[in-house]
């Protein structure tokens, strides 16, 4: 299938679960204008091609890309089944390297795991390369896509595939999760905590309030959630400190579940005496 290349690189190609199109002789073919018909398929090719293009022009900044949508009937890949959907990439150097190719399937299945209700039930992502700021960005992508289209289910489910790559086809199926709620407590909190280290999977930071006299009030480790990448590294860097102290302002949220969980708006490292200052003068927030 090399003259699909004439239309640009391949990140994925899309088909119906039941098929659109049933041959009834030699190169002839009945059209089932129901299944032809999917809003769902259409919200996520909009929703994936939008992130796409702000993604590329966020973190891909040494070429210009572009991307479409390709209806197709390939018969060499399926004869009883030959309707595809393929998502392309082009540059205007008319080549789009395969590690770029690579990203954007990573980002695609991020974006599945994150606004699909049982999306990371139903699939397997590969291990990822994004950064924990590239996660982020795709992760407020598809909350905003929840928001657009909540209480939607995919009532036709299609499914994702990747030519030539190894990698499972991912299937889009089931209900949209439920927009992320505001925020609870809309105050910030200011204070300064020992830094406990991080964990950048998750982007979680782990700090130890300080009291009135520059002590941990507790032994017990809070866990708060970074808002952006280089937050992990102020915290590491903290930690590895012999005053392990920093200054944070954080604000709650609810996540999906109900549950409120700590959010890190700001943080930066404080002296010794920037601690002592703030015992004299009664600053230390308890």
């Amino acid at each position: 299938m090399q003259e699909l290349h004439l239309f640009g690189s391949t990140i994925t190609f899309i088909r119906l679960k039941n098929s659109a199109f049933s041959p009834l002789s030699d190169h002839v073919y009945a059209i089932n204008r129901k299944r032809t018909k999917n809003p769902a398929l259409d919200n996520f090719l909009g929703g994936v091609l939008a992130l796409f293009e702000d993604y590329a022009g966020t973190f891909i900044l040494e070429d210009e890309l572009t991307f479409t949508s390709q209806d197709c009937l390939i018969e060499a890949w399926d004869p009883s089944d030959p309707f595809f959907i393929l998502l392309l990439v082009k540059s205007a150097s008319e080549h789009v390297g395969d590690a770029t190719v690579e990203k954007l399937r990573q980002v695609l299945f991020e974006f599945t795991s994150s606004i699909l209700e049982f999306g990371a039930d139903i699939f397997s992502p590969p291990s990822t390369t994004l950064t924990a700021e590239q996660r982020k960005f795709v992760r407020e992508a598809a909350i905003e896509y929840r928001r657009q289209h909540k209480n939607q289910t995919i009532t036709a489910p299609f499914e994702c595939s990747f030519p030539n790559s190894g990698l499972q086809p991912l299937p889009i199926q089931g209900k949209i999760k439920p927009a992320q709620s505001d925020v609870v407590d809309s105050s910030d909190e200011v204070f300064l905590a020992l830094s406990d280290g991080i964990k950048a999977d998750d982007l979680s930071i782990f700090l130890r309030k300080i009291n009135d006299t520059g002590q941990p009030q507790t032994d017990r480790t809070d866990t708060y959630t970074a808002e952006q990448e280089n937050q992990l590294r102020i915290a590491a860097e903290a930690f590895l400190e012999p005053i392990k102290a920093v200054e944070v302002t954080v604000c709650k949220r609810q996540d999906l579940k109900g549950v409120v969980r700590r959010y890190v708006k700001d943080i930066r490292p404080i002296t010794e005496e920037e601690i002592q200052t703030k015992i004299v003068c009664g600053q230390l927030a308890l």
